[in-house]
């Protein structure tokens, strides 16, 4: 168990720790801090950089918390500072995921439903050649396209199924859908005749897996068998597969896949509660029907992974692909909802106290600011802003001048703090949009775009 902090302990209502930023320079001085901190786990090798966190010896390679979120990081800060250092890391790192990718494949299976995770966006391959693509598009290096060409290469040859193709047989974005997405961006820099036939028959596997509902909407129930309940948003739901159906579109024009994201829309239309403004999206519908509650409260996740931090990407989207303007109608609902429930200053049940990008407040800012860039309503903006306050408000700064931030990752133990380095759960991703929000104040922000991010990059 991490140490108990009362001062971020968990309590529906109350208040996050707040600090307004002084001037600008006070969110990339906080993103510095943040480096200091990650630099002391930074370890050097013949192969390039790595990083360790303090409870283990084994390297994670992810970009949910490993060397391919580090690396994207301080590609980040280099673009920002412009100081060589930052992109001698990136590309050394870069060098480390080049030689060593091929052993997240082997990263043993989680324990119950979560096996298979090197297949995976966020945890396995797929993300990491989404980062040496990134890396490539920046900087320009051969080495990161052939990279990010191997890892496609070793989905391409791995592919399972004849007429239509998986890899996991589990439709969501955080595998098989989220794969979709890095194949999608590689083909894009680098096209590619076998890449897009693959592309083609995974996209036929992901209409071909859906379930309709009762009112005609389709719903991709990635628990089945495993757990008894569905999660409808985004990394693990029908809104995250229902966004990789609007890119499968956009990618091959067929109206089919643009159909099936309507679909989805209605199915998300049965989980959406109405709140006292606005709306928001049940976390968990279990098989009997019943709701995940805490209490008499249900519980409403409002990050990215399960809230409208990485489900309005899907309405976005959707707006954009059919013109419809009831789809922005929605996504701004559900941002009424959010604010409704007391976010980005007030923990709810299902946001607590993590302010991580995966499931809190750097997850806000970087889709509020993503919002603000496509239709400058300066409501965005100043949610942005706010929630960045939050981030600022909870840093701890150490006597060394470095800087972390105590995270409750797991909502059922809210009271057990540590202070992760990566990007999705910890420090890298928090310093991350930190910078954004320093470049959005300097009016240079220039942001490129993974996949599963639809907002525009400057």
């Amino acid at each position: 168990m991490g140490k108990f902090i009362d001062k971020y302990g968990y309590e529906a209502g109350k208040a996050f720790p707040t600090k307004k930023a002084e001037s600008n320079n006070d969110y990339l001085a906080a993103a510095l801090r943040a480096e200091l901190y990650l630099a002391y786990h930074q370890r050097n090798s013949v192969d390039g950089v790595y990083w360790l966190a303090d409870d283990t010896d084994k390297v994670d390679l992810s970009l949910y918390r490993g060397v391919a979120g580090f690396s994207y990081f301080y590609l980040k800060l280099f673009k920002a500072t412009g100081d060589a250092k930052y992109r001698e890391i990136a590309t050394e790192s870069a060098r480390y995921l080049i030689k060593h990718w091929r052993k997240v494949l082997d990263t043993p299976a989680h324990p119950g439903w979560f096996t298979e995770t090197g297949k995976a966006l966020y945890s396995g391959a797929a993300g990491i050649g989404f980062v040496l693509l990134d890396e490539y598009r920046e900087l320009g290096e051969e080495s990161l396209l052939q990279g990010a060409k191997d890892v496609a290469a070793w989905y391409v040859e791995n592919a399972e199924g004849d007429d239509t193709l998986y890899w996991k047989d589990n439709p969501s974005l955080y595998f098989d859908a989220g794969v979709l997405l890095f194949l999608i961006q590689l083909y894009g820099v680098s096209p590619d005749e076998t890449l897009k036939t693959v592309i083609g028959k995974a996209g036929e596997h992901l209409l071909k897996v859906g379930v309709r509902t009762t009112n005609g909407g389709l719903d991709f129930k990635v628990f089945t068998g495993v757990q008894p309940f569905t999660e409808p948003d985004f990394e693990l739901g029908a809104a995250g597969t229902g966004y990789v159906l609007n890119r499968l579109y956009e990618f091959t024009g067929d109206v089919r896949y643009l159909d099936a994201a309507k679909d989805v829309a209605l199915r998300l239309e049965e989980v959406r509660v109405p709140q006292s403004k606005g709306s928001a999206i049940t976390y968990r519908i279990y098989d009997d029907g019943s709701i995940e509650k805490e209490g008499d409260k249900t519980v409403f996740y409002l990050g990215l992974c399960h809230g409208p931090a990485g489900t309005g990407r899907f309405y976005y989207e959707l707006a954009k692909n059919t013109g419809d303007d009831s789809y922005r109608k929605t996504l701004v609902d559900l941002i009424d909802g959010l604010e409704a429930l007391g976010a980005p200053e007030r923990q709810s049940p299902g946001f607590w106290n993590t302010v991580n990008y995966c499931c809190g407040h750097a997850g806000l800012v970087h889709f509020f600011i993503g919002l603000y860039l496509a239709d400058h309503d300066e409501r965005w903006k100043n949610l942005a802003i706010r929630a960045g306050d939050v981030l600022l408000g909870s840093e701890e700064i150490q006597a060394d001048g470095s800087s972390d931030w105590p995270i409750a990752f797991t909502r059922v133990e809210p009271d057990d703090f540590t202070r992760p380095l990566g990007y999705y759960d910890g420090a890298a991703g928090i310093a991350a949009v930190l910078l954004e929000l320093y470049l959005l104040g300097k009016d240079e922000f220039a942001w490129p775009r993974f996949g599963d991010d639809p907002f525009p990059e400057s």
